[in-house]
């Protein structure tokens, strides 16, 4: 016979060849449309998710993201939503024969080229952190392009159709394409913009972005019409439409995983910050060279956990800025090269304490052990999970740890109390604690950064973002007022600019303390800059030194009071003869009326003066260059133990932490000798080569030889390591040797409800002056810290010899002004 039969279908082979040259009529399959839509919409929003985590335009991350985006929508939204939706397209009467064959060439270079012209797309608008609204819109432009070229490049594909296209259906598809991929990316950009991370936003684009690919493709589809062709005799050379289908089935699930994944990894993440506003954190705040924060992909702060909780082990164990731990930390950021190499051994010990077999995780840092108490060395293994913490911030910026930055001086409190900001009087202090009520605590080290350095973090995988559009939704997540929030930024981006130091020359200061008030404070509080907390409230007089004859003047007035000074200087300028008093006279009045305008308190007027000149640190001749010397003429008082802070310029902050600052200035010897001391404590525990063995005897005990050793009663001579247990646990009279133990007393927790400042070297006949509490001189065998004047010489309690402060913790500027504040009051 002439005509042959397919066996399987029963179809004439002749019969299909009539039809050629001729138009098959056409209809659709709803179930493959409704398809086409979801996988559009799924690549759409995969694509939309990754390129809103790309924030450079360098770095594997960044180009990770880059080509994963593309692909999304390239691949998926626009190539497999084309292929979906031609299979709901039904030639003919349904006979297999009449169905699209695809040619492979064309199929895969219709894939290829809207991906490649999306990466271009997104690679010059999706890492910017404000919208260009020309890129945005050329973009959005080459992304409709993309959408009708790839669809009309596939249809040219078809191995046995010729498609009839009709041009007013070509114009509009068009259009279409490019008005919605404008539209989209616009509205996309708009959301990026304030740093909204709701999850809804992303969707709501993705809907736009599909509309656009789908209303194109079905639009165009709608104006086609398919002449059959002569019957390709070599089928080896097509692609069935089941094969397609497939393909991009399989293409779309991937994408619909990566998209749940990266769903999920979001959630996990929010969830976390989340829960780390109940615990103690360490993060970041990186200002780059425009006032921006440093912040992920998704608008948080680069943050590491130190602890669940800070554990109180007595009602005055108040974790603050005047306790001992705080201390050492923040004096050990001013010197992050005194702690690198000791991180591994660090690492090890948090280990080794046991950490990681009751909770099994190696830091998660829970310092509290099976029966409830804080473990064995909680100041030790505190301060190494802050190394630890500091260190893991590091990694995930891909700095080193000597980049870090210094640790602000100030707790940030946080939790579900610490929503509810103070109604505080306008006069009142700024807490220096943070917010009362929350039960985390938020850390924050401090830096600025150039613009290569800039580039670096952004490199990494994380971007600047003005810190208005990231505070609201960091203030939800870390259960902070965003006032608060948003002050703490403002004063944060001034304080790390620069070193606050005096000028040199000489400066009238005004040295007022007062009895400290709060849980777990104790001593004395000094009144401070608010803007540099490190610097007493100073006016600069209009010459550089004191002659003899300004020497003489003031101490006439030595111990008078600032209203009985002025009342004199008003007396010397109006009958003085001398010309030369008359002028100094005149200069000191008007610089005690500025300091006054400042204070703006009238209880300063009871402040008397210090005639002799103070020695105090200021700026060197250079940046490079140790601390220079100023002279200060002080006015001292003790006010009474509820005064507020005068104006707003000033705050009362802890005379420990205070006098711990004036140690820190850039350049200062101690920074070397904290280093050693640091070095000398933790060799104790991380079975390190001890330092005293590279120095010696003598200078191991007293490395500033002063003559003292810290000894410790009854204790054994011999190895440190005679045990495991010395080995991996330092006892408490080893830790009485320790950095911390030096900022202040060492004591203070297991005898003594005090965090004040050890025994001040200074004054007439050696005799010393403790500040750690504001009471009245009490008798040495009485316990707690009371202000005591007594004669120089060794004071045992609980069996441990007191230290004498060491030579760079003695007789600081503050100390001398302490001494003669108490002395003579």
């Amino acid at each position: 016979m002439s005509n042959s039969t397919n066996s399987t279908t029963g179809i004439s082979i002749q019969n299909i060849a009539d039809m050629q040259g001729k138009i098959i009529p056409r209809s659709f399959i709803h179930g493959y449309v409704v398809l086409s839509l979801f996988v559009s919409f799924i690549g759409a929003w995969t694509a939309l998710e990754l390129i809103s985590r790309r924030t450079a335009m360098r770095g594997y991350y960044n180009w990770f993201l880059l080509a994963g985006s593309s692909f999304s929508i390239g691949g998926i939204a626009i190539w497999s939503m084309h292929y979906i939706g031609n299979r709901a397209i039904v030639l003919g009467d349904e006979r297999p024969q009449l169905q699209i064959v695809y040619s492979a060439g064309y199929t895969v270079i219709s894939f290829v080229m809207p991906v490649a012209v999306l990466f271009i797309v997104f690679a010059s608008v999706g890492s910017n952190a404000t919208m260009n609204t020309t890129r945005v819109v050329l973009g959005g432009a080459l992304t409709g392009f993309a959408v009708c070229g790839m669809h009309y490049l596939g249809q040219a594909g078809i191995a046995n159709y010729d498609c009839v296209y009709s041009v007013p259906f070509v114009i509009e598809a068009i259009t279409i394409a490019v008005v919605a991929s404008i539209t989209a990316l616009c509205v996309f950009f708009l959301f990026r913009l304030p740093w909204d991370t709701r999850w809804w936003r992303r969707p709501i684009c993705a809907i736009v972005l599909a509309g656009a690919v789908s209303g194109m493709h079905w639009l165009a589809s709608v104006g086609t019409q398919y002449r059959l062709k002569k019957m390709d005799a070599s089928p080896m050379n097509s692609i069935s439409r089941a094969l397609t289908a497939t393909i991009v089935l399989i293409l779309s699930i991937c994408c619909c995983i990566v998209l749940v994944l990266t769903m999920l990894l979001a959630q996990w993440r929010l969830a976390k910050l989340a829960k780390r506003s109940q615990q103690v954190v360490l993060a970041t705040a990186i200002f780059d060279y425009e006032d921006r924060i440093l912040v992920t992909s998704e608008g948080y702060l680069p943050n590491r956990k130190i602890t669940d909780a800070w554990i109180e082990r007595s009602l005055d164990d108040t974790f603050s800025v005047s306790h001992p731990v705080f201390l050492w930390m923040f004096r050990i950021t001013r010197n992050w090269d005194g702690v690198a190499k000791l991180l591994p051994g660090m690492r090890n010990h948090v280990h080794s304490a046991g950490l990681k077999r009751r909770l099994g995780s190696k830091f998660e840092g829970n310092l509290v052990n099976d029966h409830g108490t804080p473990i064995e060395d909680y100041s030790l293994i505190f301060r190494e999970l802050f190394c630890v913490a500091a260190d893991d911030l590091a990694h995930d910026l891909h700095e080193p740890l000597n980049k870090m930055g210094i640790l602000y001086d100030e707790i940030t409190i946080t939790g579900e109390q610490a929503m509810k900001e103070k109604k505080k009087d306008p006069r009142s202090d700024l807490d220096i604690e943070g917010l009362s009520g929350g039960n985390g605590k938020l850390l924050f080290l401090l830096r600025t950064v150039n613009r290569r350095d800039a580039e670096h973090l952004q490199t990494a995988g994380y971007c600047f973002a003005e810190p208005s559009n990231v505070i609201p939704h960091l203030a939800t997540t870390l259960k902070v007022g965003p006032k608060l929030l948003s002050q703490r930024f403002e004063i944060m981006c001034e304080y790390v600019k620069e070193e606050r130091m005096s000028n040199p020359g000489v400066h009238l200061a005004i040295f007022a303390i007062r009895a400290s008030l709060g849980a777990g404070r104790h001593g004395f509080d000094v009144l401070a800059r608010k803007d540099a907390k490190n610097q007493l409230p100073t006016m600069q007089f209009p010459f550089d030194d004191l002659n003899d004859f300004q020497l003489e003047y003031l101490k006439t007035m030595d111990s008078m009071t600032m209203a009985a000074i002025m009342k004199k200087l008003v007396e010397a300028l109006r009958r003085s003869p001398s010309e030369k008093e008359k002028h100094f006279a005149k200069q000191l009045f008007d610089t005690i009326e500025a300091i006054k305008e400042e204070s703006q308190d009238p209880i300063f007027d009871d402040a008397k003066l210090i005639a002799d000149p103070i020695r105090a640190p200021c700026r060197g001749v250079s940046e490079d260059s140790p601390p220079g010397v100023a002279t200060f003429i002080t006015f001292r008082i003790v006010v009474p133990i509820h005064s507020r802070a005068p104006g707003r310029k000033l705050m009362y902050i802890p005379l420990n932490f205070f006098k711990m600052q004036q140690q820190l200035h850039k350049n200062a010897a101690a920074h070397d000798v904290f280093a050693r001391e640091v070095h000398r404590e933790f060799a104790n525990v991380l079975e390190l080569e001890d330092l005293d063995a590279k120095v010696g005897p003598a200078f191991a005990s007293d490395p500033f030889n002063n003559g003292q050793t810290n000894k410790i009663e009854g204790e054994k001579t011999g190895d440190r390591r005679s045990t495991a247990t010395s080995q991996r646990r330092p006892s408490r009279a080893r830790v009485e040797k320790s950095s911390e133990a030096n900022l202040v007393d060492a004591n203070s927790h297991d005898d003594e409800p005090t965090l004040g400042i050890v025994n001040y070297a200074g004054g007439a006949g050696g005799k010393k002056i403790s500040s750690t509490s504001p009471r009245t001189s009490r008798n040495q065998g009485e316990r707690g810290a009371g202000f005591e004047l007594s004669q120089g010489g060794p004071k045992t309690r609980n069996g441990v010899v007191e230290k004498k402060p060491k030579e760079e913790d003695t007789q600081t500027y503050i100390d001398e002004m302490f001494t003669i504040t108490i002395s003579k009051r």
